[in-house]
């Protein structure tokens, strides 16, 4: 049963090694069909043809796989060891040379026996189960296996012969005309300007007018501070006192407060002055710069609207000279498309030996799949015989377990007695 098995695996992997070298091979024809399908439907342009694709390679198509035969190696019976006979040495035996003592033997003692006990049990009927009835199946008989060649790949030349694409030149620009860009030099300043404005932002004044601004407003209060510390020096000097005590100190303390309080406004008071300075510089330059362009924008218009309206006249009888040999090449690609729809024909006919040793690979595996099965079911029904031999060896041992208990029984009686 395990020899027919593996032969099934060999046969079945043999099997499958060459339906997928079978199925490569038609699925690179079905590829190269499909290439060719394109090419019959391939649609040109009336405008402008591409290059075309060079003449199809195929690659070479690998020699079928070679299947060894299959040999399966005997097994010799193996042989019984030879036994060496056994010498046994004589032994000495020894004499008996003790003197037999005397001996007294008393009477005879009275005995009280007890009573007999009842009569034997009686055993059991032990009932043998029937030997089973069973019959050996037949081990099924396999065929051999005729796996059919591999046909040789049959590729048809193709014959057909692409025609060259002509050299079409398009018409291009037929009136050529350069009209002259509004050049000012004032513009391009104004633009520049409008640009560094909406890049950098800012108040739209000079980074030296700022810091001179704030310079001007911190000095004034500088002198104003200093103003109101020397009156302050000036009054208490009036009034006698030669060092500047505790009430001078703390006005002087007040005054340099209120001092950095107003710096402190006047801070707040330039950058609030500044933001609203820089939003309506930020507008200004918005508006001036969509300004620009919008006359930018219609400047190009008027240049490029001119442009086409010349250059449409013109271009259109380049162009009709122009579909004229196009129409010609496409009547040539029309008879190399019909080239390809024969070949195409002829590759199909070719096809038609594989799809046959597909057929018969796969006859071959049906085959195959039957010897297995049958296998199946040899062993199924070999199963099924163990089953019953061994429901027959459960059975004897319940008939042994009950002798058994029939012996223990006699046992017992025959100690009582």
């Amino acid at each position: 049963m395990s020899d027919s098995s593996g032969t099934a695996n060999i046969v079945t992997n043999k099997f499958v090694t060459a339906q997928n070298y079978a199925s490569d091979a038609w699925r690179a024809a079905e590829e190269f069909l499909a290439q060719l399908g394109q090419i019959s439907r391939l649609e040109y342009p009336h405008a402008r043809i591409a290059d075309g694709p060079d003449d199809p390679r195929f690659p070479d198509i690998p020699e079928p796989p070679g299947f060894p035969s299959v040999t399966v190696a005997g097994v010799d019976a193996p042989q019984a060891p030879s036994l060496e006979d056994i010498t046994l040495e004589d032994i000495p035996i020894p004499e008996f040379t003790v003197i037999a003592p005397d001996i007294l033997i008393p009477g005879t003692p009275d005995l009280d026996w007890p009573e007999a006990p009842d009569g034997p049990p009686s055993p059991a009927e032990i009932a043998l189960p029937p030997d089973p009835d069973y019959v050996l199946p037949d081990p099924p008989v396999f065929d051999p296996l005729d796996i059919p060649a591999m046909p040789g790949a049959i590729v048809p030349a193709f014959e057909g012969q692409r025609p060259p694409v002509p050299g079409l030149v398009a018409p291009g620009n037929l009136f050529v005309h350069h009209e002259a860009g509004y050049v000012s030099p004032l513009g391009e300043a104004l633009a520049d300007k409008v640009r560094t404005d909406l890049e950098q932002g800012g108040t739209g004044l000079a980074p030296e007018v700022e810091q001179a601004l704030w310079e001007r407003g911190k000095n004034r209060l500088a002198r104003e501070l200093e103003t109101r510390v020397r009156e302050i020096g000036d009054r208490f000097a009036a009034a006698g006192c030669a060092a500047p005590g505790g009430p001078m100190l703390a006005l002087i303390r007040q005054v340099e407060a209120e001092h950095a309080e107003r710096l402190a406004d006047l801070s707040r008071d330039i950058g609030i002055k500044q933001a609203e300075m820089a939003r309506e510089q930020g507008r200004f330059a918005v508006e001036t710069a969509v300004a620009l362009e919008a006359r930018n924008i219609e400047l190009f218009n008027a240049v490029a609207s001119r442009a086409f309206e010349r250059a449409q006249a013109v271009a259109r009888f380049g162009y009709e000279a122009l579909d004229a040999e196009i129409n010609i090449h496409n009547a040539q690609m029309a008879r190399y498309q019909a080239d390809a729809a024969v070949f195409e024909s002829r590759i199909r006919a070719a096809l038609a030996e594989l799809e046959q040793y597909k057929t018969r690979m796969e006859g071959v595996r049906l085959a195959a799949e039957a010897q297995g099965v049958a296998a199946q079911v040899y062993r199924v029904q070999l199963e099924g015989v163990a089953a019953l031999v061994e429901t027959y060896k459960a059975r004897m041992q319940g008939v042994a377990a009950k002798a058994e208990l029939e012996r223990q029984r006699l046992l017992s009686h025959e100690s009582a007695v």
